[in-house]
């Protein structure tokens, strides 16, 4: 999203790089509130399993919507939306990780998650520049948004959580 955001607003309302800083910095208040304040309160309250579904559900429609963005408003909005949704996922996801192998094995485990981060961070605006140019403005965010509903349903099934029959 990131390495296509810029050229996006430029397509749809004509900005430059001043007014993408300036959401770029209202997308960063969002995560800094979810992430410092939020996170974990809502992660004892609901637990992380449902905050990654819950944040991976919310990024689907605002990926998919973020492009037929009619006004400032509604960019405003839906980047809001996406914010809410990464500041949920990303801690939550990786708290589970850690928490769910031992004390061992948590180093190489959190390495092979940075590792795919940081592949994905390579692979991701490969695939939108090219995308965007190639096809249309709105083609890696409709990527994307498939690819988080599949990311969506994997948690939801690999996450839910299981209550077994009371024995007797």
């Amino acid at each position: 999203m990131e390495s296509t955001y810029a050229l996006l607003t430029a397509h749809l309302f004509g900005w430059g790089a001043g007014a993408n800083g300036l959401v770029f910095g209202y997308f960063g208040i969002i995560m800094v509130i979810m992430q410092g304040v939020l996170i974990r309160p809502l992660a004892r309250r609901f637990g992380e399993r449902r905050l990654v579904i819950s944040g991976t559900a919310l990024l689907v429609p605002a990926l998919g919507l973020l492009p037929f963005s009619p006004g400032v408003a509604v960019l405003l909005l839906i980047s809001g939306v996406m914010a809410v949704g990464s500041g949920l996922t990303i801690p939550s996801l990786s708290s589970l990780i850690s928490r769910g192998v031992g004390p061992s094995e948590q180093g190489g485990i959190m390495g092979v998650n940075q590792s795919l981060g940081s592949l994905a961070r390579v692979l991701g605006p490969l695939w939108g520049g090219f995308t965007f140019g190639a096809l249309s403005p709105s083609s890696p965010y409709w990527t994307a948004a498939l690819l988080m509903a599949g990311a969506a349903l994997l948690a939801r099934y690999l996450l839910r959580e299981t209550n077994p029959a009371p024995a007797g």
